[in-house]
């Protein structure tokens, strides 16, 4: 899975595709699985498909790019220049609360529980509850102890559940504010000069999001088509559950990045319990075989592949998507390189599943 945290393209399709054949020995890749795609799948109708769009064509009204700049304010509200600071008054719920903290279990220190200059956005749940609540209304240069209890469920089972006292010291306190629109803000927060130029690129940017959008749809829809012809004969020895063992691997490493269990994570960010996940991970596992094996079937077909010289460009291609300038920059900020990061084998599929997408979106023509 790409979401860079290992994400590399937004097209929804490639959800389904994870790490899983070897790549290729030779310099083009097109697929090395160990099974014949033939005694699996039948491909159906994929080329010279309609589609009939759902909206016309795209354009951007004067409302929405003022709706964008109240937008544009408000995200700005509280950052950089745009808050007042103060050593004098009481916290309020929005505030941000430059603070320092020492918190202790039985009269003892434990571990992560402080820290100094801290800046914490009182009502926004940063922090246990209890403890921001406990700062309502506490003058600027006070230091008070905040009573709290861990959840339950908390990472850290030597705090899950138990009470202990935060010793705070308010060091002042930062009202958001928000900015003006005029000349300072458009020179302060873009490129541009003057507000006339500031709306236009605004206007090119909304404009470009609903088209990518328009061609986000057409290439989900004709895919769908795609899958819903071909006939599924069955499915290769081993490879549902390779696919499965793989997204395992991955939630569970993400689980205890997270400092959680396995099913804790899962209730928590899926919202299932284990064995609902695990059933979801089935179909889920499936899925992704049948997208593959019609893929590569498609790929074989129409000798579409991903040579060598091509899938460099494709990955610096993917690199400035994502941010970076160079590998350079993304290893100084990651410890590793792209391709590493993110998975060859994974990358030259995605890259694969664009160009077949490609060519099914360019034969397509339009419904009457």
């Amino acid at each position: 899975m790409l979401n860079i945290e290992k994400k590399v393209l937004s097209i929804a399709l490639v959800l389904a595709l994870t790490v899983g054949m070897a790549a290729c020995g030779g310099k083009d890749f097109v697929g090395n699985y160990t099974y014949n795609l033939d005694d699996f799948v039948t491909l159906g109708d994929y080329k010279g498909l309609e589609y009939k769009a759902t909206a016309t064509a795209v354009s951007v009204s004067e409302e929405e790019i003022q709706l964008e700049i109240s937008n544009r304010l408000a995200a700005a509200k509280g950052t950089g220049q745009y808050s007042e600071k103060s050593k004098t008054g009481k916290i309020e719920n929005g505030d941000i609360a430059n603070i320092d903290f020492e918190g202790k279990l039985d009269g003892v220190a434990f571990e992560g529980g402080t820290s100094k200059a801290y800046d914490l956005n009182v009502g926004a749940g940063q922090f246990i509850p209890g403890f921001e609540e406990g700062l309502i209304g506490v003058e600027t240069g006070k230091t008070v102890d905040i009573n709290v209890t861990f959840p339950e469920d908390y990472a850290s089972t030597e705090l899950a559940g138990k009470p202990v006292v935060f010793t705070v010291k308010v060091n002042s306190i930062s009202r958001p504010v928000t900015p003006e629109y005029n000349l300072d803000f458009v020179k302060a927060n873009s490129k541009f000069t003057t507000i006339e130029e500031y709306e236009a690129g605004i206007k090119q940017e909304l404009l470009q999001k609903k088209e990518d959008g328009a061609l986000t749809e057409k290439q989900n829809t004709l895919w769908n088509k795609v899958m819903e012809n071909a006939k599924i004969k069955g499915y290769p020895d081993g490879e549902i559950a390779a696919r499965k063992q793989e997204n395992m691997d991955y939630y569970t490493k993400y689980a205890e990045q997270s400092g959680m269990e396995l099913n804790k994570f899962v209730e928590s960010y899926f919202g299932m319990a284990e064995a609902d996940f695990q059933e979801y991970l089935d179909a889920y596992s499936k899925n992704i075989v049948e997208q593959e094996m019609v893929m590569y079937a498609i790929a074989k077909a129409e000798s579409i592949s991903i040579p060598d010289k091509e899938y460099k460009k494709l990955v610096l291609l993917a690199l400035k998507e994502q941010g970076y300038e160079s590998e350079k920059a993304f290893k100084a900020e990651k410890g590793e390189d792209f391709e590493t990061f993110a998975g060859k084998e994974n990358l030259q599929k995605t890259f694969l599943l664009e160009k077949v997408i490609k060519f099914i979106v360019d034969e397509s023509k339009a419904a009457k």
